[in-house]
């Protein structure tokens, strides 16, 4: 069985990849995560944060390959900015690092969206960036193409195996679904019905209710809620999508609308991401949370004198059958982290 990778992008020191599977006779054992993969981004340009700076961080970290990771420096500054809310300026950094050869093998400078999640692998090696002429397809040798605009500024999400993208919503406006290719319109979703890309079907809401949509098929309806102007459902394959069944359940679902597995969450307020892999045979559930006492944690505001802890799950996609589990404590030199998996 191949390692599950799960990469923690860190405010200081960056890169992890963490092997995550120990398979014995009898059952299955979790292993240490030794990282197999550190880079300080220091010196590639990501800010040392001063006191009483305004800096809104937005840098996006996502697999290209089994082996390749495409990072994006993405800040501002709020101090004396001129720019509106919704720019693409200062220009971001595009770092490509091979982990397997340890090392940075290229890097660029490009307009990038100050939002998060506006750059996004696709499939094969290739990934897509939001900016404010549009969305781009762009190659691992870093070169874009030309820009495909949308109504509004994002968001943008791919679906799991990066063959569908929904852009646009943020600003009123319909969504839009896009092949991850050629960025033709393949669909629209008028603004108000919140949609969510699968490589072979979409989920979107009608008022308050929540429909798979599928070609040659007829809509159905499913017996979960919407969740109102961004999806609470999402898709972790072909045949399987997550969505939750109440604050702290998250629940795999067939696309015959049936519950597959459930798994219990820290409420899903706790900035809560679901992170498929490409392969679709695993995902993660990150989430955020401190220590109060003992080993008892809690969720919201973070008290300073209580340790912060990043969450990370890994799953069989299938089965539900959890496959790791880290606590992580990030503090003092972190600012932010992301979550990914290959």
């Amino acid at each position: 069985m191949s390692p599950t990778k799960t990469t923690l992008a860190i405010g200081n020191i960056v890169l992890a990849a963490v092997t995550v599977l120990a398979l014995t006779v009898a059952a299955q054992k979790r292993s240490i995560p030794d990282p197999i993969f550190r880079e300080d981004l220091h010196p590639s340009g990501y800010p040392q944060k001063l006191p009483h700076q305004s800096l809104a961080d937005y840098t996006d970290l996502t697999f290209l390959s089994d082996d390749l990771i495409l990072v994006s420096l993405n800040e501002r500054s709020f101090a004396n900015s001129v720019e509106p809310l919704d720019t693409d300026k200062p220009p971001s950094r595009l770092l490509l690092f091979d982990i397997s050869r340890k090392a940075l093998l290229r890097s660029s400078e490009r307009a990038v969206e100050k939002f998060m999640g506006s750059v996004h692998a696709t499939h094969d090696g290739s990934f897509v960036v939001l900016d404010q002429s549009g969305i781009r397809v762009c190659s691992k040798q870093l070169e874009c193409g030309p820009p495909s605009p949308i109504a509004g500024i994002g968001p943008i999400f791919v679906s799991p195996r990066g063959t569908k993208i929904m852009a646009g919503g943020n600003a009123q406006n319909e969504q839009r679904l896009l092949d991850a290719d050629s960025l033709q319109t393949l669909n629209h979703f008028a603004f108000g019905q919140a949609a969510m890309p699968g490589d072979t079907a979409v989920l979107a809401t009608r008022g308050t209710q929540l429909y798979l949509l599928r070609d040659d098929t007829p809509d159905k309806l499913l017996n979960f809620r919407g969740g109102g102007l961004r999806l609470d459902a999402q898709f972790l394959s072909d045949d399987v999508f997550a969505t939750y069944e109440n604050d702290r359940t998250l629940v795999g679902v067939g696309l015959d609308g049936a519950i597959r597995y459930r798994i219990l969450i820290l409420p899903q307020w706790s900035l809560t991401d679901i992170v498929p892999a490409a392969s679709g045979s695993r995902f993660c559930i990150h989430q955020q949370a401190h220590k109060v006492r003992g080993t008892k944690l809690s969720v919201g505001d973070y008290p300073k004198t209580t340790s912060h802890l990043d969450i990370y799950r890994i799953f069989d996609t299938h089965s539900g059958e959890e496959r790791f589990h880290l606590q992580w404590d990030p503090s003092p030199s972190s600012s932010r982290d992301e979550v990914n998996c290959s």
